[in-house]
């Protein structure tokens, strides 16, 4: 049954600007790579991905998804004999689907790239931590998808937004602190220093390099984050389905 929620959800968001973000937001990151930072491409397009452009992709595809019915403030699915909970959460499974086929495109660029370009030697990314790097993306990013459905309903779009770009920047600073862990917005920026061996400031995570720690390689706190992504992510979206549940048409 869930399966059709999904389905019918997925189905909305054809020939609307969410289906084209998760295509043009990765692309933006590939060109940028390609034109500015050629000799670290694997390098930029990863983490320009996961620090500036999937933060704000997540916020403005989330908000713009949750309101595929608001146009009628909801009324024509709330009218209708449908379980809320189950199509609220079918919404943000599409919202996760959409984030992982975006990195996914991320990941294959970066493997292609180094038939095509060339890089110095310093900044590849072997195929298993790039696909690694790529999963622990998509699982510690999507805890924020029925967050941000959630604050794009109470608070609006343009709000919402703001706020994620600002969480982020603190976030990205946060990232090689000591106590990362207390802010779940800084996992894929932390677990990607031992995962890429790179920082989140760009550079790559060796001594020489400004805000290197070697703390920053250890790999305990690898789990300990995707452990707590997907607590996040289960817990946010039972509340945030609750609420939307008791919604009437107004």
């Amino acid at each position: 049954m869930m399966l059709k929620y999904f389905i019918s959800e997925n189905m909305k968001i054809n020939h609307t600007f969410v289906k084209k973000l998760v295509w043009i937001a990765p692309i933006m990151v590939i060109l940028l790579s390609g034109f500015l930072a050629s000799n670290y491409f694997q390098v930029d397009i990863y983490n320009w991905w996961y620090t500036l452009i999937l933060p704000g992709a997540i916020s403005l595809g989330s908000c713009l998804l949750s309101k595929t019915d608001g146009s009628m403030k909801n009324k024509a699915v709330i009218s209708l004999p449908v379980d809320l909970d189950k199509i609220w959460i079918a919404k943000i499974l599409v919202g996760v689907k959409n984030i992982a086929i975006s990195c996914i495109v991320i990941f294959i660029a970066g493997e292609l790239s180094v038939f095509f370009i060339k890089m110095d030697s310093i900044s590849h990314i072997s195929m298993l931590s790039g696909l690694v790097g790529t999963l622990v993306i998509i699982i510690t990013s999507m805890w924020q998808v029925p967050l941000y459905f959630f604050l794009g309903n109470k608070i609006g779009l343009f709000p919402t937004i703001v706020l994620s770009l600002a969480v982020n920047m603190f976030s990205i600073v946060m990232a090689v602190k000591d106590f990362w862990w207390i802010n779940p917005f800084s996992y894929t920026s932390r677990l990607m220093c031992p995962i890429l061996k790179l920082l989140p400031n760009g550079l790559i995570a060796k001594p020489e390099s400004q805000t290197f720690t070697p703390e920053l390689l250890k790999s305990w706190g690898i789990p300990l984050g995707i452990g707590i992504s997907i607590v996040l992510f289960i817990l946010i979206t039972y509340l945030t389905a609750k609420w939307y549940d008791r919604q009437e048409a107004k």
